[in-house]
C-alpha cells in the first residue's frame, strides 16, 4: 500500500494512535520543540508531513497565532483533519521533497514525525538547505 493512501485511511485514527504508541509523549516532544523556537513577530510556519496539524496547533498554543501557519502533507485527508481542529491553520497538499514555496518565505519549519516516511530523505534535505 502507498503511503499516502494508508495516510488517508487513517486519518480519523492517526491523533489517537500517536498518543497510544507514544503513551502520550507525542504531545510533550511537540511542546518542547516549540519551547525552543525564539518568539518572532508576524511568523510564518510550515509543518511539514503536518498531518492533522498537531505540530502547528502547540506552536499557537505556545506563541498565539502566527501570521500564517500552513499545514502541508501529501495526504488529503490527513489535511481535512488539521483544518477541521483548527480552521485558522492553512492545509496546502504538497510532496515534502518538492515543497511550493519561495526560498526564504518561512520563518520555521516544523516536522514531527515526516521524516521517517520520506523516501528520498537528501532531496528534501538539500531542498531546505539550497535556502
Amino acid at each position: 500500500m502507498q503511503i499516502r493512501e494508508m495516510f488517508d485511511q487513517i486519518h480519523k485514527r492517526y491523533d489517537m494512535l500517536n498518543h497510544l504508541m507514544s503513551a502520550g509523549r507525542d504531545i510533550a516532544w511537540r511542546r518542547f520543540c516549540c519551547e525552543k523556537l525564539p518568539k518572532k513577530e508576524n511568523t510564518v510556519v510550515l509543518d511539514l508531513c503536518g498531518g492533522t496539524g498537531d505540530f502547528s496547533i502547540a506552536f499557537k498554543k505556545k506563541y498565539g497565532l502566527p501570521k500564517l501557519s500552513i499545514v502541508g502533507d501529501f495526504a488529503g485527508k490527513m489535511l481535512d483533519a488539521a483544518e477541521k481542529k483548527d480552521s485558522e491553520l492553512a492545509p496546502v497538499q504538497m510532496d515534502a521533497t518538492n515543497i511550493p514555496l519561495v526560498c526564504e518565505s518561512v520563518d520555521f519549519v516544523l516536522n514531527g514525525f515526516g521524516m521517517r516516511n520520506i523516501q528520498n530523505l537528501d532531496l528534501l534535505l538539500a531542498r531546505l538547505s539550497g535556502c
